[in-house]
């Protein structure tokens, strides 16, 4: 399968945020490093993925890109492993207990 070529030795990390929480510039900045790929609101991406007027940078449609048109099945093959640390929500989000 391309996606396990595309995916060995690599870490896929969800940074998932609040708005106006700062991972958006965390994204970016991490990404500005060279070693990783800041997709943005990837949540958005599923309404995307089959208009024909939405391109990536890359100049491909969406669903020919090779970034892009991988994310379902890498969200797919990766979701069991998908890890939340409580440590990261604030602690005014939890239930008080």
């Amino acid at each position: 399968m391309a996606l396990d070529n595309a995916l060995a030795g690599k870490t896929l990390v969800y940074l998932a945020g609040y708005g106006r929480s700062g991972s958006t510039l965390l994204g970016r900045i991490m990404s500005l490093q060279g070693t990783a790929l800041d997709l943005g609101e990837v949540v958005m991406a599923p309404r995307f993925l089959d208009r024909p007027k939405h391109y990536c940078a890359c100049g491909e449609r969406l669903k020919d890109c090779r970034i892009w048109s991988t994310l379902p099945e890498a969200a797919e093959a990766t979701a069991p492993q998908t890890q939340v640390s409580e440590a990261m929500w604030p602690c005014w989000s939890r239930s008080p207990g």
